[in-house]
């Protein structure tokens, strides 16, 4: 079977893990919509907080990278044991996440547009400025994306729960850190943690040829060992 034939047929038997794992992020924006409207109605009509394209973003990233992750033993080992080549089968699930990204990200711009309609009379809040986000670093995002998460995928099935304790660590760290470093850089602007979200913005926010040649760099180290695992990973029952 060739790469093209591949490509087509992964995304006809994916095709219902790529409407889920879109239409969990929307769910999740509608749900920080509710947020904000509540927030907006206690607040005496007089705020609302954008909440609900960070809350695309953090469904999206969850989907995308555990997911995938949890789903990539059956798909790898079933895909392989039927006689297609690792080459195909790496090929034909970069193509799947790439659009599974590109819808999300869709979706989060389509989230943002709403809240930015929401009771226009009110003061806007939001925890992240998405305006300063370069088209560069969407394409970035785009192309590296896919490749992580078919790295965190094989590492679910090398390593199997350890994977799964080590992640659920990660993310648990991540949902405490995260706002907390939001936090951080307003109010205590000099302490470590705000540190550390400056330096993940600066990253963010960087002229277009430095963020191009961090995700090229990136993208190369990531696709190394992705394409290594893909390769080493024996096919067990």
């Amino acid at each position: 079977m060739n790469t093209l034939n591949m490509i087509k047929k992964n995304l006809l038997v994916e095709l219902k893990d790529i409407f889920a794992f879109i239409a969990i992020p929307f769910a999740g924006g509608l749900f920080g919509m509710v947020i904000s409207t509540i927030i907006y109605f206690s607040s005496g009509r007089e705020f609302y907080m954008e909440l609900s394209s960070f809350m695309v973003m953090v469904a999206g990233v969850f989907c995308l990278l555990f997911g995938v992750a949890f789903s990539e033993r059956n798909s790898f080992t079933l895909a392989v044991t039927m006689g297609v080549t690792r080459k195909n089968y790496f090929l034909s699930r970069y193509v799947v996440l790439l659009l599974q990204i590109i819808l999300t990200l869709a979706a989060m711009a389509l989230m943002i547009g709403i809240d930015k309609l929401m009771f226009p009379g009110a003061e806007h809040g939001s925890m992240f400025n998405l305006v300063d986000i370069s088209p560069v670093t969407v394409i970035v995002v785009c192309l590296i994306f896919p490749v992580f998460s078919m790295f965190m995928g094989m590492l679910y099935v090398r390593f199997d729960r350890k994977f799964f304790w080590a992640v659920w660590g990660l993310w648990m760290l991540g949902s405490l850190g995260i706002p907390r470093a939001l936090n951080a850089m307003s109010d205590r602007p000099d302490s470590a943690i705000a540190k550390i979200g400056f330096f993940f913005k600066d990253i963010i926010t960087a002229s277009d040829w430095k963020l191009g040649v961090t995700g090229v760099v990136v993208l190369a180290i990531v696709l190394f060992f992705t394409v290594k695992l893909y390769k080493t990973q024996p096919i067990t029952a």
